[in-house]
């Protein structure tokens, strides 16, 4: 009767276990999900903020390089001006006095 007994506990034991063995494992292996979601999440939000970086690095260069060539742009509209007003002055001056 003893071992019929020892062998129904060892069973249970065994069965008991088998079930937390199941459940431990379970377990880690949800937590290994969580954690590689949690990582992959991360990573991805780190390369968005690395994106975004990069892209106002970017957006700041062309702005001051639109600013420099804006100011060129009005120095060279002055100079422009300049220049007609210069010929308007030599052609009006060529037509009065008849020198060519």
């Amino acid at each position: 009767m003893k071992n019929i007994r020892t062998s129904t506990e060892e069973k249970e034991e065994l069965l008991l276990n088998k079930h937390q063995d199941y459940s431990i494992l379970g377990f880690n292996k949800r937590i290994v999900l969580v954690f590689f979601i949690a990582m992959i999440i991360s990573l991805s939000l780190v390369w968005v903020r690395l994106q975004l970086y990069e892209s106002s690095k970017i957006y700041a260069q062309l702005k001051d390089k639109r600013e420099v060539l804006s100011e060129e742009n009005k120095e060279l509209k002055r100079k422009i001006e300049a220049l007609q007003f210069k010929n308007k002055i030599t052609n009006y001056f060529e037509v009065q006095h008849g020198t060519k």
